[in-house]
């Protein structure tokens, strides 16, 4: 008997046990609502409206997910031609303060892209001129500005400003791509109105301590299943790096928006309403640095959370236009920036108990 499974099966098989998985968490999530809300008793009026706040807050998101898991899409595009293409590309390696070790092993991966017509630019906002010498060493050009103003946004307008490619790949500075990245990515611009295609982020120094395995496990479940169910949506943002734009695109919008510190979620959105598509492609061509400690690991997420709420609050980011599976995805990933709220109310119930005997539910004892 033959057990050789084609790609295209064993993702036909992944995606009938999520279903499976998916079907057996709601059977399991709505008896437990059911006895929450029919059955239970409620001991404490405040702290039993806390638990079942938190209780449908999450299962509002598992919801979400499961919704999310059930509809991926993988896109796997042949690998590009660049013989038969004229297309130019300019790869920006974005630069604040790095170690020069890490820059250099950046430049070193982006420059060893295989593509005829790539232009290679280290934009140093630190600057540095270790950065410089770096860049000089593997060809690439160097570029720096007179200001900061607008932060990684600023700093990639300022070197659209002098680049003239028709692609832009933007990397961090601890980010560094595989040879073939451009081959494997290339070929979803064929579709003309494709503004940019996201890879995933994926942490090297995962096994250097659990900070980092964990943040990158993290990070493993997000570009995996749910970025590809928001790819069947139609939902795929912009995460800062490993990504290639359209620059007629960027240029449409004037450049990535400067009013944000999550600039990557906010041109997304901008060239969605702009009526442009997004494509994930889910292999992952680059590798970077997760967070080897809590302190960096909170600043992160503080960050993400910081800029997503501002976005959510500030900057309208739904429109008519938007679609009811796209407006989902991207309420559920706005969505997730308030489970410290729900999470706040799992922490007070045990010490409500702990500290004044209270209990948000009445269980009876069916010991003797």
């Amino acid at each position: 008997m033959n057990n050789t499974y084609t790609p295209v099966e064993r993702r036909a098989a992944y995606l009938r046990n999520c279903r499976l998985l998916v079907a057996l968490c709601a059977l399991t999530g709505g008896y437990y609502l059911w006895w929450l809300l029919v059955d239970a008793r409620a001991a404490n009026p405040v702290l039993y409206a806390i638990l079942i706040a938190a209780e449908l807050f999450n299962l509002i998101q598992a919801v979400g997910f499961w919704y999310t898991i059930s509809t991926q899409r993988w896109t796997i595009p042949p690998d590009a031609d660049f013989s038969a293409s004229t297309e130019s590309i300019d790869a920006f390696i974005t630069v604040y303060g790095e170690p020069d070790d890490v820059v250099e092993n950046t430049i070193r991966a982006v420059t060893a892209i295989r593509h005829p017509r790539l232009t290679t630019w280290v934009l140093d906002d630190g600057p540095a001129p270790s950065i410089r010498v770096l860049a000089e060493k593997y060809g690439a050009r160097y570029l720096k500005r007179p200001n900061r103003i607008g932060a990684k946004a600023g700093n990639v307008n300022h070197a659209l400003s002098v680049a003239t490619g028709d692609f832009v790949v933007i990397f961090d500075a601890d980010h560094a791509p595989l040879p073939q990245f451009l081959e494997r990515t290339m070929a979803c611009f064929a579709e003309v109105r494709v503004a940019f295609v996201q890879t995933p982020q994926s942490y090297r120094n995962r096994f250097e301590n659990r900070v980092a395995a964990g943040a990158h496990e993290q990070q493993a479940l997000f570009y995996g299943p749910i970025l590809r169910g928001k790819n069947a949506a139609h939902a795929v943002f912009s995460c800062g790096t490993n990504v290639i734009f359209r620059r007629a695109a960027l240029d449409q919008i004037g450049g990535l928006p400067e009013d944000s510190i999550t600039e990557d979620l906010r041109v997304s959105l901008v060239l969605k309403r702009a009526r442009w598509e997004s494509v994930y492609v889910s292999e992952v061509l680059a590798t970077g640095l997760g967070p080897v400690d809590v302190a960096g690991y909170f600043s992160q997420q503080f960050r993400w959370a910081r800029g997503g709420l501002e976005i959510l609050f500030r900057r309208r980011p739904f429109f008519s236009a938007m679609g009811g599976a796209r407006a989902i995805q991207y309420g559920l990933s706005f969505l997730y920036w308030f489970t410290g709220i729900a999470y706040a109310g799992y922490i007070l119930l045990p010490l409500a108990f702990l500290f004044f005997g209270l209990r948000p539910v009445q269980v009876p004892n069916e010991y003797p």
